[in-house]
């Protein structure tokens, strides 16, 4: 009897081995993600939740004025920039050169860049990537520049989770294909995720700003994550709705929102 007890408890003890060893595989990203402030997480949280709620009504209220510039960011308008070439990194440069993002955050959002640019063939993976880039670099970044780093971080890595399931076509999810197709159209969730990522980190800056002049230090943050949200969810909807990839800024209701 003593034997069979050892015996069962052995095979009980290598079961709970591989058991944790497997779980601790699956789980590395959410670990990684331990160490992320919840208030960057909340932001690709919420770009997802209002873009699923703008797809689900039938016309978008988010208005798209096409001809507009940025110019000392004119909170009375809409601005849409677009940008239809395949080098998403573009679209980044425009971003910088506009000041709409730091040349802190540039920098370390080039290095996200990379990742989209030559995406692995699964989406664990891609996510995981862009983690590593976040907990290497974050430590080195303060204030503005920290809020468009990790608005573009979070923003993409939810991004591409939405669209490899919004994308995907009804048979593939219902025969759990999701990972062919992940692999098979890297370059659209490319595009997709390089507007709803871009549109967050310049919506970090302009929420910052609206929010810093009517809150000081606590206002800037408050309105950089409701900008990253609000024009990373915009970008998207727009990208996706004219099959481009573009940062769209509404300028009036993050205004509005901070206010409210």
């Amino acid at each position: 009897m003593q034997t069979k007890r050892s015996v069962l408890f052995s095979l009980m003890l290598i079961c709970l081995i591989i058991a944790c060893k497997s779980n601790s595989e699956k789980d590395i990203n959410k670990n990684n993600e331990a160490n992320i402030d919840a208030k960057f997480v909340e932001i690709g949280i919420n770009h997802n939740k209002m873009v699923k709620e703008l797809l689900s009504e039938e016309s978008t209220t988010i208005p798209i004025f096409y001809d507009c510039e940025l110019i000392n960011y004119n909170l009375s308008q809409q601005c849409s920039i677009r940008n239809t070439e395949e080098d998403v990194i573009e679209l980044v440069e425009f971003a910088y050169e506009n000041d709409l993002i730091t040349e802190d955050a540039y920098s370390y959002i080039l290095e996200i860049e990379t990742i989209l640019n030559n995406l692995p063939d699964t989406l664990d993976e891609s996510q995981e990537k862009i983690t590593e880039i976040e907990i290497k670099y974050m430590n080195y970044l303060v204030d503005d520049a920290l809020y468009q780093f990790m608005a573009y971080a979070e923003t993409a890595k939810a991004s591409l989770e939405l669209w490899d399931e919004y994308l995907a076509p009804p048979d593939a999810v219902a025969r759990n294909a999701i990972t062919d197709f992940f692999k098979k159209n890297k370059h659209k969730l490319k595009m997709m995720v390089a507007s709803d990522a871009a549109g967050a980190a310049a919506g970090a800056a302009v929420g910052a700003m609206i929010g810093g002049s009517f809150g000081g230090e606590s206002g800037a943050i408050a309105g950089a994550a409701i900008g990253a949200t609000l024009a990373g969810a915009a970008s998207s909807v727009d990208g996706y709705k004219n099959d481009c990839v573009c940062i769209t800024i509404p300028f009036s209701s993050i205004e509005a929102k901070i206010k409210g």
